[in-house]
């Protein structure tokens, strides 16, 4: 009998009637109406849960729910102020509690904070009780900052996603230290690893590795949600600063990393691999100690999901493995943390790391394929067996390595010990092996060189001897026969040159990639927030635009380089540059329907502006909007023939049911793809477009445009078609606070400045927007801003100066209707009809 599926388990959840699983299910069946979660994060806590159940733990699914940040408490709390389910969260720390039975009128106070369940913290709690209120914790009357019952000390510690600061525990009294995100790193995913990081460490129970106490979210000072791991603190330095001082005598040195490698043997009999291994990821305490911390990488097969994709390059460089830096993630094991290890070791033996580069690239290609210079010539402690040691750890070949941590160790230990070792020194044969076995064209060129000396040397030995005995010549044919035999089977096994250069390309263009990709994602984090600038913007595209460039002169048939390039260039609404790179990405391969589909979506941008006239009716495109709506239908279509991927799918039908006029469907079936890709805000503005085609609908194009601005709240195309929607509705003072918004971030853009002008006029406001449609016409010239600039002329009485506007309208585009009536309108009321 097969077990459910995670669809099935998650609609047998929300089906319950009866007892606590119930009362979870409406509060989730709620939470999915109003949209505050999607169904994959909900099947995601679901399989949490299940997995935490079955490791012993007792925990709800509403603690999951909120301890992951995918539920907010203030959310929560909306949802059971609405109706009771027998639920309640503290706002304080997140903490839910069951409260069936209880009147719900009856106050409770949070037992980890103190807080009121409900209410919103304050920056003095009470702590007096009273008939039926639980007691709250006492809170300190210091003056440090605090997060949940924690005092702040001082930060000591920062990284890419989180700030770890030293920290009092008030009710043990006792330090820790706080690994806390930081706020604009706190997605969904981060918040994810962190709590797998914790899980993970949490079944480390192990004298070097980090004791963690909990993972939990609170308010800090400013009352902002933020997510953080208690564990032990540690009273010293770490690794790093230890080696970058250069005090520590070689021994003490050794016995540390003996005792960190015993650790990461204690972690991979865990089924636990580092991945990022490194001496400041090691504290040494005041005594000595060493501590082995930050797991936020490391792959277990505790969890069903994977952290990583393959190709992906997941480390710190200079410490990283020849596959870690191939990007080949099913390769890594224990014998990855080994190699790590070994560069640790070869920086305590030398003071220095084994390669040197300029750039990523260059640093890759080295440790892919040089060998490092031997510890001996850079340290005279560095004796023959202790080199022997480290470059066994630090072998090309997973094969060639120490095959576990605990062989590791035990070779340091008797090194320490002053017994053999097992790892034999690297002779000047075994060096010679390894640049063959590297370079099989050497041995090819070799062999055949060979080949051909025993042949000719054979015939001429033959010939000076008159072939005497010739029983000699088949004896030199068999020997050059068997030559040749070992050549071609040295051939087959072997690449060649330019395979071998080109698979060296292929690294260093992904290495460019991948720096652009992660650009590319600092860059759609930056427009997130509201506090960005165009020169930001700009200066992050082109960097990412230069790392695509870069992995394009390495290998220029890539087309997901090309697609990459274009999205750099869309992001600053670069559209026919980014059509060009798509059309690259496309003759490269012809069949990527991520890239079809992109470039319909611009076609279909670019179709949609040439069929709008001024007052935003459609018109007769004529031939080239026909052909280009053709190329849009059929580009559409492959998408749906090729793609494998859902969403492209559902994001093609609904592209394509508005490129051929079917609003009603498409306004369905964009809204559906919005509501199942939550987190991708282009979807929401096409569902908006579609509903705004719709009369009647425009309430439902403002919420779309909404959601939109949620994940990019400057984004200033939403910005606009809400104002427009908003202006439709009559709703005049919304429509001026969203142009308006989007005139800061683009400041001078002349539709953005007519837009204004059209409000201000709706709302009486004439002088205003005279002002308004002179600034647009002084940005660009265009037939709309004369028309509209016309009307409000006209309607200040300055009529001759209106027919001017409507014949110079007329004189740009003839074929605008509206400039023709309006330029009747105008005669009458001059007398000059």
């Amino acid at each position: 009998m097969t077990s459910p599926s995670t669809a099935d388990r998650l609609r047998n959840f929300l089906s319950e009637t009866a007892g606590e699983e119930a009362r979870e299910a409406q509060l989730c069946r709620t939470a999915l109406e109003k949209e505050f979660l999607s169904t994959a994060q909900l099947e995601d806590c679901l399989e949490e849960r299940d997995r935490r159940r079955a490791a012993g733990e007792k925990v709800r699914l509403s603690d999951v729910l909120v301890s992951r940040g995918v539920l907010t408490p203030q959310r929560f709390t909306d949802i059971t102020g609405l109706q009771d389910v027998g639920l309640r969260v503290c706002l304080e720390c997140g903490r839910v509690y069951d409260t069936a039975g209880q009147p719900p009128d009856v106050k409770l106070r949070c037992v980890k904070c103190g807080l009121e369940l409900g209410h919103a913290p304050a920056t003095a709690k009470k702590t007096t009780t009273g008939s039926g209120i639980r007691p709250a914790v006492q809170i300190p009357t210091d003056t440090r900052p605090r997060l949940g019952k924690y005092a702040l000390t001082r930060e000591i510690g920062r990284g890419g996603v989180a700030v770890v600061h030293e920290a009092e525990d008030p009710e043990l009294k006792r330090r820790v230290a706080l690994k806390v995100l930081k706020e604009n790193e706190s997605t969904a995913k981060v918040i994810a690893r962190l709590h797998r990081e914790a899980a993970i460490v949490a079944q480390l129970s192990h004298p070097n590795i980090i004791a963690i106490h909990e993972v939990a979210m609170a308010r800090d000072s400013m009352g902002q949600s933020v997510h953080f791991i208690a564990m032990d603190y540690v009273e010293g330095t770490t690794l790093a600063h230890v080696l970058a001082a250069k005090r520590m005598p070689l021994p003490e040195l050794l016995r540390m990393l003996e005792d960190v490698t015993r650790a990461v043997s204690f972690a991979h009999g865990k089924g636990v691999i580092h991945r990022d291994l490194k001496p400041s990821n090691v504290l040494v305490d005041r005594g000595g100690r060493v501590v082995l911390t930050d797991f936020g990488v490391a792959h277990t097969e505790m969890f069903g999901t994977k952290l990583t994709r393959e190709q992906a390059v997941i480390g710190t460089p200079q410490y990283m493995a020849p596959e870690q830096v191939q990007g080949k993630v099913s390769e890594v094991d224990a014998r990855t943390d080994v190699y790590s290890l070994g560069v640790m070791l070869y920086e305590m033996l030398t003071g220095k790391m084994p390669f040197e580069a300029e750039s990523l690239v260059d640093l890759y290609r080295h440790i892919l394929e040089d060998e490092p210079p031997r510890p001996a010539t850079s340290s005279r402690e560095a004796d023959e067996d202790l080199e022997a040691v480290c470059l066994k750890a630090m072998e090309k070949r997973r094969e060639d390595r120490y095959q576990d941590a605990h062989s590791f160790a035990e070779d340091l230990a008797r090194h320490r010990r002053g017994e053999a070792v097992w790892a034999q020194p690297v002779t000047g044969w075994r060096r010679v092996k390894r640049r063959l076995r590297r370079n099989k064209n050497i041995v090819v060129q070799i062999s055949v060189a060979a080949c051909l000396g025993i042949l000719i040397g054979g015939y001429c030995v033959a010939g000076i001897t008159g072939a005497a005995d010739p029983r000699g010549v088949p004896t030199i044919v068999l020997a050059a026969v068997v030559n040749v035999i070992l050549v071609a089977w040295i051939w087959r096994r072997s690449r060649s040159q330019k395979e071998h250069v080109a698979e060296l390309a292929r690294e260093r263009a992904r290495v460019h990639a991948d720096a652009g990709r992660s650009l590319l994602t600092r860059l759609d984090r930056l427009l997130s927030t509201k506090d960005w600038t165009e020169p930001e913007v700009a200066t992050l595209a082109e960097s990412a635009r230069e790392e695509f460039r870069a992995a394009l002169r390495e290998q220029p048939k890539n087309p997901e380089a090309c697609l990459e390039m274009s999205r750099a260039c869309r992001v600053e609404g670069r559209r026919d540059d980014a059509l060009a790179w798509l059309d690259r990405a496309i003759a490269t391969s012809e069949y990527f329907p991520t890239a079809h589909l992109e470039r319909a979506i611009l076609r279909l941008e670019r179709y949609e502006e040439i069929r709008r006239d001024a007052c935003g009716h459609h018109r007769d495109t004529g031939e080239h909007g026909s052909a280009l709506r053709k190329e849009i239908e059929e580009e559409l279509k492959l998408v749906q023939g090729h793609t494998r991927e859902r969403r492209e799918v559902m994001l093609a039908a609904g592209i394509l049911a508005l490129a051929d006029g079917h609003d009603d469907d498409a306004a369905r079936q964009l809204g559906e793809y919005a509501k199942s890709t939550v987190t991708d805000p282009d979807g929401w503005t096409w569902a908006g477009r579609a509903w705004l085609k719709l009369h009647g609908k425009e309430a439902e194009a403002v919420a779309a445009f909404g959601e939109t601005l949620k994940f990019r709240p400057r984004e200033v195309l939403a910005l606009r078609l809400r104002a427009e929607a908003r202006l439709r509705q009559g709703e005049f003072v919304g429509a001026l606070e969203d142009v308006e918004a989007a005139l800061r971030a683009k400041p001078a853009d002349p539709a953005l400045l007519r837009l204004r002008g059209i409000v201000r006029e709706k709302r009486g406001d004439p002088a205003g927007a005279l002002a308004d449609y002179d600034a647009s016409l002084k940005a660009a010239e265009s037939p709309e801003s004369y028309l509209h600039r016309g009307h409000a002329r006209l309607a200040t009485g300055h009529a001759s100066d209106a027919l001017a506007d409507f014949g110079r309208a007329l004189e740009i585009a003839p074929d605008l209707a509206d400039a023709w009536a309006a330029r009747g309108a105008a005669k009458l009321a001059t007398g000059d009809a």
